[in-house]
């Protein structure tokens, strides 16, 4: 459930966006730095699935149909070598932490118009990866690896 926070105002465009990304960014380093919860564990519900669950269920809705053979995207071997590297990327063997997949300034509030007060509101995409390198990919993914709003985040 959402809490109103009094005097609060929505990132806008009248917002320094930067200044918000490299507060963002401190706090996925900060949640990144949050160790999985031990299986069987209450906090392990809040995490319903390992990394390696998470990509090979991805992997499987990926590749459930064949899509990108129909298209002429990819070739079987292009297809098989595609599935075969996510896959492998499943068992990666770098710490693992909680990381936010949508982090983003629409996710935040500024209480105040004090810049020390950023509050991210919107949780409920955590999942646990492996950090930081999840983390930062999903920013660049979204904002490009050379955006200032990605650099800010990795700043932060």
């Amino acid at each position: 459930m959402a809490h109103f926070i009094p005097d609060s105002l929505p990132i806008t465009e009248t917002v320094d966006h930067i200044r918000v990304w490299r507060t963002l960014g401190y706090y996925a380093r900060s949640l990144n730095h949050i160790a999985p919860p031990e299986r069987g564990s209450e906090a392990a519900s809040l995490f319903p699935a390992t990394w390696e669950q998470q990509v090979n269920d991805d992997v499987a809705l990926i590749f459930k149909d064949d899509l990108w053979l129909a298209q002429g995207l990819l070739s079987s071997g292009q297809q098989d070598a595609l599935r075969r590297y996510l896959l492998e990327c499943a068992r990666s063997t770098a710490p693992q932490g909680v990381c936010q997949f949508d982090l983003t300034t629409a996710n935040a509030v500024i209480c105040n118009n004090d810049y020390e007060r950023v509050y991210l509101l919107d949780l409920e995409s955590a999942n646990i990866a492996p950090v930081p390198y999840y983390q930062l990919g999903c920013i660049a993914a979204e904002k490009g690896p050379e955006a200032a709003s990605t650099r800010a985040f990795f700043e932060g």
